[in-house]
């Protein structure tokens, strides 16, 4: 079977264990991928971009790649023609889209163009049990899904020991709202450690000086090493990102640490692996007090809360559950029929 991989950006380095276990599927295995975000391997071509900026943006599609698979596996992205195109120019073609399920938008062109897409596929594997319902209240076939929860591979996980400071650990964005819990730092009396970097770090030393906190926040340069991953997150009490979450909450309970967000409509799918049972979930920056005083005042409340966090990682975010959710739809589409369904 010849296999293709789309990447909607360049190709991220924490993908790497899921295309080593593809290629056990495929021998012959290309992948392509864009080129922002990320820098791309020797191993992955790099698409040319023609237009656009930011997340919207137009790249060339590989067509002699395309015409030489069997099965194509794209990281769905409307916004990004190069990950769906081809679908109409090759019809024919097994087409198997990978994200979140259905997106936010409620243009009725997008939603138009949404339906088009997925009457082409004939399979999806979704990040969450959450993103499978809303494709199934859509219309497509239940038995077309595979539920692969976002993961990485984490070498090294471990359930660490209560730690004394706040963690934030990934790229620095605005849409965190990491600079949010500065008028209260010193109040709580606790360190901040931010690990990443990103175009708002400057702004975000910025805050911390007109806020005359600079001396309780610890800057380190990002990382992609899991020994230097696992000395950041061995000192945490909590993964703090009260903005925005990603993978970074998957990174967290691989080391038993709990994450402190706050709900939004904005959030990464993996926001809803987060629970009562393992992570603390706030409305206010206000609530913080109360909430380091209780951790350190009942401890082995909060010690149950980092193993309910290592759990949930060894039971149902480890990288071979990914893996596996993969293989299936892969073996299950190449008897399966290309889904014509009509769609809601």
């Amino acid at each position: 079977m010849r296999l293709l991989l789309i990447f909607e950006f360049a190709f991220p380095p924490y993908r790497e264990f899921l295309i080593r276990e593809l290629r056990k599927v495929s021998s012959k295995l290309a992948i392509y991928a864009a080129q922002d975000k990320f820098v791309n391997p020797l191993d992955v071509k790099s698409l040319k971009r023609i237009i656009g900026s930011g997340e919207s943006a137009l790249y060339t599609l590989p067509i002699g790649a395309i015409a030489n698979s069997d099965v194509v596996i794209v990281s769905a992205n409307i916004r990004r023609p190069h990950t769906w195109l081809g679908m109409f120019l090759f019809p024919k073609k097994r087409w198997i889209l990978w994200g979140q399920g259905i997106g936010r938008s409620q243009n009725n062109f997008v939603k138009w163009l949404r339906a088009k897409i997925l009457q082409k596929s004939s399979g999806y594997v979704v990040y969450t049990e959450q993103g499978k319902v809303s494709l199934i209240n859509e219309g497509y076939p239940s038995e077309c899904i595979a539920v692969a929860n976002n993961t990485l591979q984490v070498k090294n996980s471990v359930r660490t020991e209560v730690g004394n400071y706040l963690l934030y650990v990934g790229r620095i964005q605005s849409r965190k709202n990491i600079e949010g819990v500065f008028p209260w730092l010193r109040e709580l009396n606790i360190r901040l450690r931010v690990v990443g970097d990103g175009a708002h770090l400057t702004t975000l030393r910025e805050r911390a000086s007109y806020f005359k906190v600079e001396d309780l926040i610890d800057f380190y340069v990002g990382t992609h090493s899991d020994d230097e991953l696992l000395e950041h997150f061995r000192g945490a009490l909590l993964y703090f990102s009260p903005g925005h979450v990603g993978l970074g909450v998957v990174h967290a309970f691989s080391y038993g640490v709990p994450v402190m967000t706050m709900p939004s409509p904005y959030h990464a799918p993996e926001f809803h692996y987060c629970t009562c049972a393992n992570s603390y979930l706030l409305n206010q920056f206000e609530e913080l007090n109360a909430l380091i005083d209780e951790i350190r005042r009942n401890v082995h409340k909060h010690e149950l809360k980092c193993d309910d966090a290592f759990n949930s990682y060894t039971l149902s975010l480890s990288s071979e559950s990914m893996v596996r959710a993969f293989v299936e739809i892969i073996q299950r589409d190449s008897v399966m029929p290309q889904l014509r369904k009509k769609l809601i």
